[in-house]
């Protein structure tokens, strides 16, 4: 898991030319999966595939 997000650290150091922007950029991700579970139990929505399917593109965006 470390060595994975050491290399999708240096890949956004290499794509925004920059090692201050990718930080904030990797410390979203798991704020956003945080907020969407909390909307989920929420709203009383389960772990269905659907959601399942959105939390993968949350983290991917």
């Amino acid at each position: 898991l470390a060595l994975s997000l050491l290399f999708v650290f240096l890949f956004l150091v290499a794509q925004y030319e920059s090692w201050a922007i990718p930080v904030p950029v990797l410390m979203v991700v798991p704020v956003a999966v945080l907020g969407a579970l909390i909307a989920g139990l929420i709203t009383h929505l389960g772990l269905d595939l659907y959601v399942q399917i959105g939390l993968i593109v949350l983290a991917g965006l």
